[in-house]
């Protein structure tokens, strides 16, 4: 293609160049001993088996419908997160305040997604009721009230943390 659009004496000029800057190598430096070559291959065989086994079980963990195991599975977790919270006190204090401050950013968050929505079962069955019953329509309201609330007090909290932050 290069022949056709530029001319031989382009690809002769190209060809010397990428000559000129591949070095010849010693292939003798990139040469495995047969014995090396078995234990990297060995090496190799075992990470694939490790690897196939932990994606078997987080297949069958993941199939797994019970809410007890869940559960179960989310007070271990909470547990292991205590302990290495309490090594990192003792290790870092500093570094225990930070995350400490980010668990408790993350669960304002969800505070202000999930809590006060229309997103309950209770909800829901009020919603459902509404439409014949006053009593319903009253408590739904009230719980949207409620969400409104805590929004606005959230969003000034925020603006006043953000005007100290920065001596506004």
């Amino acid at each position: 293609m290069a022949k056709i659009l530029y001319g031989e004496a382009y690809l002769e000029s190209k060809q010397k160049e990428l000559s000129k800057s591949v070095e010849p190598t010693d292939a003798e430096t990139y040469m495995l001993s047969v014995e090396e070559a078995l234990a990297t291959h060995d090496e190799m065989a075992r990470f694939r088996a490790l690897q196939s086994y932990q994606m078997a079980k987080a297949k069958r963990i993941k199939k797994i419908k019970s809410k007890k195991y869940h559960r179960l599975l989310r007070k271990d977790k909470i547990k292991k997160q205590m302990k290495e919270f309490e090594e990192l006190q003792q290790k870092d204090p500093e570094a225990a305040m930070e995350k400490l401050e980010e668990l408790n950013k993350s669960r304002i968050k969800e505070r202000m997604t999930l809590k006060h929505r229309n997103t309950s079962k209770w909800s829901k069955m009020h919603a459902a009721r509404a439409k014949y019953d006053k009593e319903s329509r009253l408590a739904l309201r009230e719980q949207l009230a409620i969400n409104k609330d805590l929004t606005r007090k959230v969003a000034v909290r925020t603006t006043n943390i953000i005007k100290g932050f920065f001596n506004i």
